[in-house]
């Protein structure tokens, strides 16, 4: 007797999705950018600012929180610029990346290794997380077509 095969039921597990605002913080054809902390997750990679948004905050109050409490500055958000979405460590983190102008205070690394201002075209010497490739390539057009 031939024995009847069923398909295998899907054994993963639903991952974690941890939303989470960045800000790229513009000044002419420059961005601010600051080096994650070397004991982190993609430790001393560059990065756009930000970190998790907490349950109860929106995105834009979040982005604005996370740059005051990371590098003691405040900002103007602009606009979003977009959303990815990457899975690291058996979760899915959701990046919402806004534009945003720096409007007070001098950029310190209160929770990073250093911050730094740096040209658009530049970016590409600098070691990112993957996430943030299309976000630099996205800048790059950008900034090259402006006259």
């Amino acid at each position: 007797m031939k024995q009847e095969t069923r398909p295998t039921q899907d054994k993963r597990r639903k991952l974690p999705v941890i939303p989470c605002g960045v800000a790229v913080i513009r000044r002419g054809r420059e961005v601010l950018i600051a080096q994650r902390n070397a004991d982190d997750t993609f430790g001393s990679f560059w990065e756009f600012p930000g970190g998790k948004k907490n349950p109860s905050e929106s995105f834009t109050d979040c982005v604005r929180r996370e740059i005051k409490e990371e590098i003691g500055i405040h900002i103007l958000v602009r606009h979003k610029l977009m959303e990815i979405r990457k899975k690291y460590n058996q979760k899915i983190i959701w990046l919402n990346f806004y534009l945003c102008d720096h409007l007070s205070g001098e950029p310190r690394p209160i929770e990073c290794q250093q911050v730094r201002w740096a040209d658009v075209s530049d970016l590409k010497n600098f070691k990112f997380p993957p996430a943030s490739e299309v976000v630099i390539e996205s800048l790059v057009i950008e900034a090259d077509g402006r006259v």
